[in-house]
């Protein structure tokens, strides 16, 4: 697997578990927003508590 694939595959499978997660639109002053950098084994797992957590959503994901 070279870097590309990689990044495609792991910001598909956040954007699934984003959509997935996030049911209900908030107010701007309601909704926490997370930029999670790097995407690497800690942040996916940090990806996936983060999408439970109600009212925080994760709009950014960047890697090198």
């Amino acid at each position: 697997m070279n870097r590309r694939s990689f990044i495609l595959s792991a910001s598909s499978a956040a954007a699934a578990t984003i959509a997935g997660s996030v049911a209900t639109s908030y107010a701007a002053n309601e909704t926490i927003n997370i930029a999670c950098i790097g995407t690497g084994g800690r942040c996916r797992k940090l990806m996936e508590s983060i999408a439970k957590i109600e009212k925080v959503r994760m709009t950014v994901l960047c890697d090198v």
